[in-house]
């Protein structure tokens, strides 16, 4: 396993022999159409963006646009909130994992489910839920909830053991804007995954439930 940290020269991978060892941050999040960060992008530019260039798109501009600019804002807005809660580490699948080595990759995906479960906290980011929204419970007005719930997150394949493993979810829009945390938006969550309540609010462990219950939440 690999950690994202930040140092004085920008950002580092440290390659990581017993995760239970760390304190750190995990981030979910969904793929941009225009690229990811990478495991090699994270070697070649360990301060991000080249100095000089643009995150604008603007075909006037004379200075080079950044390439997987919002990738790179995603990154950085990650890491500050783990700084912010007191962590140095931060998981990301993106750039964390080799993904041109395939063992490694094999090995980290049967992985994953435990590093969820031994991170301090998840931070699920939901691109598609505006800058506006405010911070969310069950108690919200519908227009918010209705947007929150129905992000194309909640889709993702992986979505599921991302909810039920980690210790806490905390849920961030577009512009890094706080959403909430799971325990206050569990009837929210359940409703739009049919992922049962009980367990979704740490009440009952996974083992309460039998497999037919646990196929059922994938579907």
């Amino acid at each position: 396993m690999r950690l994202l940290h930040w140092t004085e020269h920008g950002f580092a991978l440290e390659d990581v022999a017993d995760p239970s060892d760390y304190r750190y941050a995990i981030l979910s999040h969904r793929w941009h159409d225009d690229g990811e960060i990478l495991y090699a992008d994270i070697l070649v530019y360990p301060q991000g963006p080249i100095t000089g260039w643009t995150v604008s798109h603007d075909k006037n501009d004379a200075a080079p646009c950044v390439p997987k600019a919002r990738a790179w804002q995603k990154l950085r807005y990650a890491m500050q909130q783990t700084r912010k809660d007191g962590l140095e580490y931060l998981w990301v699948d993106t750039c964390c994992i080799d993904k041109t080595s395939s063992a490694e990759l094999s090995e980290s995906i049967n992985s994953m489910y435990t590093w969820y479960q031994q991170a301090v906290g998840c931070y699920a980011y939901l691109s598609d839920v505006p800058g506006d929204c405010p911070v969310l419970s069950d108690a919200s007005q519908y227009h918010w909830k209705h947007a929150f719930s129905n992000s194309v997150w909640f889709g993702r394949g992986w979505t599921l053991q991302e909810l039920i493993a980690p210790r806490i979810v905390h849920f961030f829009g577009a512009d890094w804007n706080y959403l909430g945390v799971m325990t206050g938006l569990v009837q929210t969550i359940a409703e739009c995954t049919a992922i049962h309540s009980k367990l979704l609010s740490g009440e009952y462990a996974l083992e309460a439930f039998n497999m037919a219950q646990r196929i059922s939440w994938m579907a």
